[in-house]
C-alpha cells in the first residue's frame, strides 16, 4: 500500500465532506427563509442524491478510461462552481423564487460533479493489495466519517441569527467554495495518478453497465448488500431527531452531540480497528459480525427505554457501520473486474445515492404512521438481510485476489 498517496486520498476526501457537510444543514433553513414549501425543500434536498444515482457511473466508467486523478480534478472543480453558486444566489435577484431555482441548479451541479468518492474508492482500489483492500477502503470511510462531523460542526456556527445577520444565508457557499478550491490546489500538486494506461478501458454504452453488473450475482449480492445498509442509516438517521425530542426530551444541541457521537465512532471503527479484525476474520465474517452488532443496536433503540442505553445502541448502529461498510467496499472491488473496479464502485455509490433519496422519506412514514421505534425494528430486520448476504459471500469462494 502507497501510504502517501492514501494520505492524500484521506485528505481530499475529509476536505470535500467537509464542505459538502457545511451547508447540507443550512439548506433547509435558507429555503424556509425564502418561503420554499416543505415539499419544494424536500425536493432540494433530493436533487443530489438524484443526480448522483444517475451520473456516479458514468464517472466511474469514465475514470476507468481516463484515470482516476483527471476525474477527481473535474469533480473537484464543478463542485467549487456550484458553491458560488449557492452562495451568489441571493445577489442574483431580489425575487426568492429566482433565488430558490439558482440554489435548486446549484444542488444538480453538485450532485452530478459530486464524483469525488466513488472514484477515490477507485483509486484506493488501484494502490492497494487485496489483503489491505478493506483497510483501504475504510481509510476512505474515516474521512467521509471525519468530514461529516466537522463540516456540519461548522454549519452550526453559520446558522447562528447573529451569523446570519451578519453575512447572510448564503455566506456559508463562499466558505464552502474556498474550501473546495484549496481542496483542488492540494489534488492538483499531490495527488499522482494510480491507473496505469495499460490497465484503461473502453468506456461501455452507458446502459450496458447494469445489464453487466445483473449478469454477475456475487457482484450484485455486494451492491444490494450495500443498499439495505445505506437505506438502515439513513432512515434511523432522518427519524432520530423526531425520536430524541418527543421520546427523550433532547434538545437540538443534544441531537447534534449525539450525531457526532457516531460519528466518530465510525471513524474510529474505519480510521483503525476494523483492519484489525479483517486481518484475523476476513471480509466475510467481518461484515457479519458487523451487520449483527448493527442490528443488535437497532434493538435497542427500537426497544428499550432509558436514554442511556439507546444512546448506548446508537454507538453500536456507528460500530456496526463501521464494519460493515468497508468490507463490503472491499469485497465489491475484489469480486469485480480489474479494469471496471471505477465502473462497479460507481455503481456502489449510485445505489448508496438511491438509498438516500427513499431511506428519509421511508424512516419518516413508519415514524409518523407506524410507530416512532418503527424505522429501527425495520432497521434491525435489514441488517440481518446483510448478515445473510454476507454468510451466501462466506460460502462464495470467487473472489479476483
Amino acid at each position: 500500500m502507497k501510504k502517501t498517496s492514501l494520505g492524500v486520498v484521506f485528505l481530499i476526501v475529509m476536505m470535500d465532506l467537509v464542505g459538502f457537510g457545511l451547508i447540507l444543514p443550512l439548506i433547509p433553513l435558507y429555503a424556509d427563509h425564502l418561503g420554499a414549501s416543505v415539499t419544494y425543500i424536500g425536493l432540494l434536498l433530493s436533487i443530489y442524491s438524484i443526480m448522483q444515482f444517475v451520473f456516479n457511473p458514468l464517472w466511474g466508467s469514465l475514470s476507468d478510461r481516463l484515470g482516476r486523478r483527471p476525474v477527481i480534478l473535474i469533480s473537484l472543480a464543478g463542485s467549487s462552481l456550484s458553491y458560488v453558486l449557492y452562495g451568489s444566489a441571493e445577489f442574483v435577484s431580489n425575487d426568492p423564487d429566482v433565488v430558490l431555482g439558482v440554489l435548486f441548479f446549484s444542488r444538480m451541479m453538485a450532485g452530478l460533479m459530486g464524483a469525488n468518492i466513488s472514484t477515490a474508492q477507485a483509486y484506493v482500489a488501484d494502490i492497494t493489495k487485496p489483503e489491505d483492500r478493506a483497510r483501504g477502503m475504510g481509510v476512505v470511510g474515516a474521512a467521509i466519517g471525519l468530514g461529516f462531523v466537522l463540516g456540519p460542526a461548522m454549519g452550526a456556527v453559520f446558522s447562528q441569527d447573529a451569523m446570519q445577520d451578519a453575512f447572510g444565508m448564503s455566506a456559508p457557499g463562499f466558505v464552502a467554495a474556498f474550501i473546495c478550491l484549496v481542496n483542488l490546489g492540494w489534488a492538483m500538486m499531490r495527488l499522482g495518478e494510480s491507473l496505469p494506461e495499460k490497465n484503461r478501458r473502453t468506456v461501455k454504452p452507458i446502459q450496458n453497465r447494469w445489464r453487466m453488473a445483473l449478469g454477475q450475482p456475487v457482484l450484485m449480492l455486494t451492491l444490494g448488500a450495500l443498499f439495505l445498509l445505506t437505506l438502515t442509516f439513513t432512515q434511523m438517521e432522518t427519524s432520530f431527531a423526531l425520536l430524541g425530542k418527543r421520546q427523550f426530551q433532547f434538545s437540538t444541541a443534544v441531537i447534534g452531540m449525539v450525531f457526532a457521537y457516531i460519528g466518530i465512532v465510525v471513524v474510529v471503527m474505519q480510521g483503525g480497528m476494523t483492519k484489525r479484525i479483517v486481518r484475523k476474520m476476513g471480509e466475510e465474517k467481518t461484515l457479519i459480525l458487523g451487520s449483527l452488532v448493527m442490528a443488535g443496536g437497532m434493538g435497542m433503540v427500537a426497544g428499550l427505554n432509558d436514554a442511556a442505553w439507546v444512546v448506548a445502541g446508537l454507538g453500536l448502529v456507528g460500530a456496526g457501520l463501521g464494519l460493515s461498510q468497508p468490507c463490503l467496499l472491499s469485497l465489491l472491488s475484489l469480486n469485480a473486474p480489474a479494469d471496471k473496479q471505477g465502473l462497479f464502485l460507481g455503481l456502489g455509490q449510485s445505489l448508496g445515492s438511491l438509498a438516500r433519496i427513499f431511506g428519509p422519506n421511508l424512516g419518516l412514514n413508519l415514524f409518523g404512521v407506524i410507530s416512532m421505534r418503527a424505522p429501527y425494528w425495520l432497521g434491525g430486520g435489514l441488517m440481518l438481510g446483510v448478515a445473510l448476504a454476507g454468510m451466501i459471500l462466506a460460502g462464495k469462494k470467487t473472489r479476483k485476489e
